[in-house]
């Protein structure tokens, strides 16, 4: 019951339609998310992901997709706003994408303004966007569900969540 009411609460926090809350974290979830999107877009085998990332999500990405072939992508920032570069990631983002990640507010801390714009990008070339959230951000900033988001990631700690089993 305690999991049910849980992931209908983070559901409408999202904005999303379906939630799952059985990954140990973060990056375990985003790692997931992208071998989800290799799933749905069979046949394409690379994922875009922000330089601007959470580097310890960036780790276990790599570990996570190291075996299955995956070319790891990644989109340059701003370095006087620290968001992501549009034309970089245009430049970048092609048909054999599967999927866009994006991490608001990024790990500098900036809130991405442009997330809606990533979104379309990736929607454009017919990859999944994937947005990685801060979830008591989500008290100011727009939800996954409304940036336009088909696969949303975050950490549920910050909520009060016990540390359990080493997640």
């Amino acid at each position: 019951q305690a999991l049910f009411e849980y992931q209908s609460l983070m559901a409408e926090l999202l904005d999303m339609d379906v939630v799952n809350a059985s990954m140990y974290d973060w990056g375990s979830a985003l790692a997931e998310a992208l071998l989800m999107s290799l799933r749905v877009n069979r046949g394409r085998r690379k994922v875009v992901l922000p330089r601007n990332m959470n580097p310890f999500h960036k780790e276990v990405v790599h570990t996570y997709l190291w075996p299955h072939s995956v070319k790891i992508e990644y989109v340059e920032y701003d370095p006087e706003t620290g968001m992501v570069d549009l034309e970089d990631l245009k430049r970048k983002v092609d048909g054999d994408t599967a999927a866009v990640y994006l991490q608001n507010p990024n790990f500098f801390g900036y809130i991405e303004e442009n997330a809606e714009d990533v979104g379309e990008v990736a929607h454009e070339r017919g990859a999944l966007y994937i947005v990685g959230v801060e979830p008591t951000s989500l008290g100011l900033l727009k939800p996954p569900g409304q940036l336009g988001a088909d696969i949303a990631v975050g950490e549920g700690q910050p909520l009060g969540i016990d540390l359990a089993f080493g997640g």
